[in-house]
């Protein structure tokens, strides 16, 4: 499943649109990430904090 979502700077001077990916591994996640010319990702799990 995923969510559109928009990241946006703390000051609002950058924004992007995105998609939150519910359910994914983190080697999936970057595979995407790869796929699609991202330069990081975002990951995070429950009761863990997130990482780039």
């Amino acid at each position: 499943m995923f969510l559109p979502r928009v990241g946006t700077a703390a000051d609002r001077s950058w924004e992007e649109e995105s998609l939150m990916m519910l359910g994914i591994s983190r080697g999936a996640a970057l595979a995407l990430g790869r796929k699609y010319g991202q330069l990081v990702i975002l990951f995070g799990e429950t009761d863990r904090p997130a990482t780039l």
